[in-house]
């Protein structure tokens, strides 16, 4: 039985690869991960999915409106606080995926890929 009610058409919902969460019941009616099968220019054109699509991908996510983007927090799937759409890589990067740097974590040291690791794995950790 699925408890998660979610939309099907037109939306976008972040979720890091390898975390598990309830969305990955919907598996089949979504379009995962999209990003896995596009070149680096067709992230950087921009592409908005008619299904509902699931990605941790920034320049995927600034295609929708804030409206259509779900980030989970607290374990509870909900609107992210700020504008996505058309929104800069960086922004997303920080504010929605938690990565505040654009250097590898483990070039500036390995706690720093170690918080990085907590602090996403506590994004899907329900309170």
């Amino acid at each position: 039985m699925r408890s998660l009610k979610i939309e099907l058409t037109g939306c976008c919902y972040v979720l890091h690869q390898g975390i598990y969460n309830e969305i990955l019941e919907y598996k089949n009616d979504l379009v995962m991960y999209p990003e896995q099968s596009m070149t680096l220019l067709e992230l950087a054109t921009g592409q908005r999915w008619p299904l509902t699509i699931v990605t941790e991908n920034p320049w995927l996510i600034s295609c929708y409106d804030q409206e259509s983007v779900f980030i989970c927090r607290n374990g509870v799937w909900q609107n992210p606080p700020q504008q996505t759409f058309g929104c800069s890589v960086n922004m997303i990067m920080s504010q929605i995926l938690g990565i505040k740097n654009t250097i590898p974590a483990n070039i500036i040291s390995s706690d720093t890929a170690t918080d990085l690791e907590k602090k996403v794995q506590f994004f899907y950790k329900k309170t």
